[in-house]
């Protein structure tokens, strides 16, 4: 079946937040004397858990609450009030070629919609999205496949007619597991495992050829 709608996901696809968001909270987690090496921190990349992050806070020698935890990590910085946040390369490029074709765009993140539409606010793509899913409007985030089958809903949309584009393996997961086709992209800052993807490129021009010739 001819695909008409592409679910995007947020974080390391519309734009690069990861690094910065991984920053902080390897700062956070560091100011309670927890250390995380480099593939624990990329274990969090496409993830928004409480129980992950009360589970690395338990190796601290201060008993840290989650609510210390928060106050601790609000105080660090938040990425998505950032002025210097911006669309990834070839983006908006895409978004104008889908146009074209009169192709849907959704976004389903496990990010908080107040951090995003703070975010899509600042880089004035609000308007460009069809649905928006986020983690908080779920009752499970990825790797659960509950905000792709929602947005699928909301879009009154076929499985068929669905491509999802995802940096991590947790989103890609669910991708898979709503029953959809995934590309993995792999032009955001922190490099994951895309190998359950149905494509993986490196670039939007690449998936805009690819759409147009594999699979609309």
């Amino acid at each position: 079946m001819k695909k008409q709608y592409i679910l995007f996901d947020f974080d390391g696809v519309i734009v690069n937040t990861e690094p910065q968001n991984a920053h902080y909270l390897q700062e956070t987690l560091k100011s309670f004397g927890v250390y995380m090496d480099h593939e624990e921190l990329k274990g969090f990349i496409g993830v928004n858990s409480r129980e992950k992050i009360l589970h690395y806070l338990s190796r601290s020698k201060e008993n840290v609450s989650w609510e210390m935890y928060q106050k601790r990590r609000k105080e660090m910085g938040n990425t998505y009030e950032n002025d210097a946040i911006c669309p990834m390369p070839g983006l908006q490029e895409l978004f104008q070629w889908m146009k074209g074709r009169n192709l849907k765009a959704g976004l389903v993140t496990s990010t908080s919609a107040k951090y995003i539409i703070t975010a899509l606010n600042r880089i004035k793509m609000t308007d460009y999205f069809s649905v928006i899913v986020c983690g908080d409007m779920c009752e499970k985030r990825k790797p659960y496949p509950d905000g792709y089958l929602k947005a699928i809903q909301l879009l009154q949309a076929e499985k068929d007619e669905v491509v999802a584009i995802e940096d991590s393996s947790t989103g890609i997961h669910a991708a898979i597991q709503a029953g959809i086709d995934v590309i993995g992209y792999t032009g955001s800052g922190i490099k994951q495992d895309t190998g359950e993807a149905t494509a993986v490129f490196s670039s939007f021009q690449d998936i805009q050829h690819f759409l147009e010739t594999a699979i609309l």
